[in-house]
């Protein structure tokens, strides 16, 4: 495990921002807080923990990315554990607690139930874990509203396939993997109702080979756009679209994968904390934070398409001109993308 404070804003203009707002303008900028801090807020304490590294250009970053613009704003006092072992993370929450920080963030659904615990022991404190379904008191969860951004992803690909046949890859058949996968189905649907959509559930949330190896058997089966909704398989599906040509088109996720493979990503579905993280810390000022889910939308700039980059000319004007029409009206309420992911038992 590494552990760290984080003193200044380290990832210069918040590459998520600046992707979610370059280009063909497909995002909406976050919107401004309905009630803000009369005055200059005194920055509270967050530690962030997370499994990986915070530079993993995948799921870690992007939660790292908005904590660090909240940092930069004057909210937050950062300090990020990296590498953490599930099995340590009930100890290392605990220190944080100790310390009196007022906000403690996990990264993964499965420190869950080790923070719920943590939470209950320190009942003046706050905690969070990303896509979490286990809620108390003072323990709350991060949503990012993946049928959202993944509607609008399934959009361009069921515009773009050559021959009907696409698939998601995926690590476990949990709420927010569910809920990705669902969106990109929908979108499919609406413009192109003949395609077939495979599910592909690769059983690790870290394993390159795995993801190449899927995706291998994907492209025989004659698919040629695949959306990731993972981290280390991922990366799998990346350079397997890469070795077999530019006729496989890849949807990345988390963070603009452009660079991971750019002749193969056409766009990447961005995720943003920073206004999910924002409520609650305005909540936690307020003495109103609860137990519940805080969520990041398209309406709050929590969730988008990045750039088409290489594939600008590409994409006929109309399939942009019906993203850009869709991701208004997701916005303004006028198109509702319900959130599918079931619970586990």
């Amino acid at each position: 495990m590494r552990t760290k404070a984080i003193a200044i804003f380290v990832i210069g203009s918040l590459l998520a921002g600046s992707f979610l707002l370059a280009g063909c303008q497909q995002t909406p900028a976050p919107e401004e807080p309905t009630e803000e801090p009369s005055g200059v807020v005194e920055p509270l304490d967050v530690a962030f923990l997370c499994t990986g590294v915070v530079d993993d250009q995948s799921w870690n970053q992007w939660i790292y990315e908005g904590l660090s613009r909240l940092q930069a704003e004057g909210q937050i006092n950062l300090s990020v554990s990296e590498e953490v072992d599930i099995p340590d993370y009930g100890r290392i929450a605990t220190e944080y607690a100790e310390e009196g920080y007022d906000l403690v963030l996990g990264n993964t659904p499965e420190m869950q139930e080790a923070s719920l615990a943590v939470s209950e022991e320190y009942p003046d404190s706050h905690f969070a874990v990303v896509g979490a379904w286990m809620l108390g008191d003072n323990h709350a969860s991060l949503l990012i509203h993946q049928t959202q951004g993944s509607y609008l992803a399934g959009l361009l690909a069921g515009s773009m396939t050559e021959t009907d046949s696409l698939a998601a890859v995926g690590c476990f058949d949990v709420p927010t993997q569910i809920a990705s996968h669902e969106g990109f189905k929908m979108g499919i649907a609406e413009v192109n109702p003949d395609a077939e959509v495979q599910d592909v559930w690769t059983g690790t949330w870290y394993d390159v080979n795995i993801g190449y190896e899927a995706a291998q058997a994907l492209i025989e089966s004659d698919v040629d756009v695949i959306m990731i909704s993972c981290s280390g398989p991922g990366f799998g599906v990346m350079e397997a679209a890469k070795d077999t040509g530019p006729e496989i088109m890849v949807i990345g996720a988390f963070v603009d994968m452009q660079e991971v493979a750019p002749e193969n990503v056409m766009t990447s579905i961005v995720w943003d904390s920073y206004a999910a993280t924002l409520e609650m810390l305005d909540n936690i000022r307020a003495g109103t934070f609860e137990g519940r889910e805080y969520w990041g939308t398209v309406a709050n700039g929590g969730i988008g398409l990045s750039p088409y980059w290489g594939f600008e000319a590409q994409i006929p004007e109309d399939v942009k001109t019906l993203i850009r029409d869709a991701t208004e009206q997701i916005r303004d309420g006028t198109l509702d993308i319900p959130w599918i992911g079931e619970v586990p038992e």
